[in-house]
């Protein structure tokens, strides 16, 4: 009961933004801290088959945390790990990659997921807590746990160009509700109207 609106987590839309240059092989990426409940050893899981089975696909992990180390162990020649970067490499990050890979087990709102979108970079992540509002059109969701339909849709999204560039330009379009200049404008109009 009560009146009430939710108003997302403004976004650094000066850093986070669409600067995609074209590249041969397609890159997937996981962003997050590398602990279980994120899902680091679900994506790698992931990529490991993948790498298997499709030729020219490269790997990025950005994250830190106590399963860093195992991760980089199983990793090979095609995968890449960063920790401790500025958000400006993590922005050049995200443009550098054709699709994120986020097995989270809970999210209140999405951070990664959302600066992935104000990027280009469609998501494939989990039915949990905020993700779908966060992602909206901007990529795929999973039910958590069915690992076998998000290697599905992350191998449906390599084989389907057109439907990349889709869910990039809807993402791009569903982040605007990010940018920090609206989300302060709809406090302001908030208080305003509910003061």
């Amino acid at each position: 009961k009560g009146k009430y609106k939710t108003i997302p987590c403004p976004l650094d839309d000066d850093t986070f933004y669409p600067k995609r240059k074209p590249r041969n092989n397609i890159t997937i990426g996981f962003v997050g801290t590398m602990l279980p409940w994120k899902g680091p050893q679900i994506a790698m899981d992931i990529f490991k088959q993948i790498e298997k089975e499709h030729n020219g696909v490269e790997f990025v992990f950005v994250g830190r945390g106590p399963m860093k180390k195992n991760l980089q162990r199983i990793g090979g020649k095609k995968f890449r790990f960063y920790s401790d970067i500025t958000p400006e490499i993590l922005a050049s990050i995200y443009n550098s990659t054709d699709i994120l890979v986020i097995p989270t087990r809970y999210e209140s709102f999405g951070y990664v997921i959302a600066e992935a979108l104000m990027c280009g970079t469609p998501v494939v992540s989990t039915k949990v807590g905020a993700v779908p509002e966060t992602l909206g059109p901007g990529g795929t969701i999973v039910e958590y746990g069915d690992w076998e339909a998000m290697k599905k849709a992350v191998v449906n999204l390599i084989e389907d160009e057109k439907t990349r560039k889709k869910l990039s330009r809807a993402g791009l379009k569903h982040s605007e509700n990010y940018k920090k200049e609206k989300v302060v404008m709809e406090i302001y109009k908030s208080y305003r109207k509910y003061s």
